[in-house]
């Protein structure tokens, strides 16, 4: 982890990140997905994680802004892979005026997973083992929440006017275990050949508003340079 004092606006910038990453710049598309279109938009189904599974890359971004007051704490997750290596990064933002961010590697090909203990301190690397259908699907890596699981059944019809497909509240309920008192709405929508899952959610003492950007481009991955025995 590393302190910093920036402000909340630049914190937002992870959702610039997917929009401005472009084929021109060295990022190839790497998935063989149907493209989208403002009037025949992708949905969500299974074929999008079969895609994410043979993909040689891709960036997932969630950005989470949770709100009570006047008090506003944003965390940003951004999970990458290109080839064999994942960055999984995470910055939090708990006030104007403090900053948190932290980086875990994976390299998928050799078994390894790179961590520091404490913030500024040396990288760590142990064996483990890793399949990317268990790194998508796993809730404690808190990027999907169940967005990425639903089919056609589960949107409402498509509004044109928008560019989106409304998400059923009912379905959205059940995949983020809320109360029936808690409102929900969400859409999903393809524009530029980014996937966005928009969710927002009511609690009455707070709000929190979660967006997922998903795009098959992605910066090189540099796993960190740890000596070994």
């Amino acid at each position: 982890m590393k302190r910093s004092h920036r402000p909340i606006a630049l914190l937002m910038a992870g959702l610039l990140l997917l929009t401005s990453l472009t084929a021109c710049d060295g990022k190839e598309e790497s998935t063989t997905r149907p493209t989208a279109t403002e009037s025949t938009p992708v949905l969500p189904d299974e074929a999008l994680v079969t895609s994410l599974l043979q993909a040689d890359r891709f960036t997932i971004t969630k950005t989470k802004v949770f709100t009570s007051g006047d008090a506003q704490e944003i965390s940003v997750h951004i999970f990458t892979k290109n080839g064999n290596n994942i960055s999984l990064n995470t910055t939090s933002q708990p006030d104007a005026s403090d900053e948190s961010e932290g980086t875990e590697y994976i390299d998928l090909a050799n078994d390894r997973l790179f961590f520091q203990r404490e913030p500024g301190g040396d990288w760590i690397v142990q064996s483990r083992h890793y399949e990317l259908s268990d790194l998508l699907s796993d809730p404690d890596n808190r990027q999907w929440k169940g967005a990425l699981k639903y089919d056609a059944a589960s949107y409402g019809q498509y509004d044109a006017e928008n560019g989106r497909y409304p998400l059923n509240p009912d379905v959205l309920s059940s995949a983020l275990s809320l109360d029936s008192n808690i409102a929900v709405h969400g859409y999903m929508s393809c524009k530029d050949g980014v996937d966005t899952f928009s969710i927002f959610e009511d609690h009455g003492a707070y709000t929190l508003e979660t967006v997922i950007n998903v795009l098959f481009r992605a910066d090189e991955v540099k796993l960190p340079d740890v000596e070994t025995d």
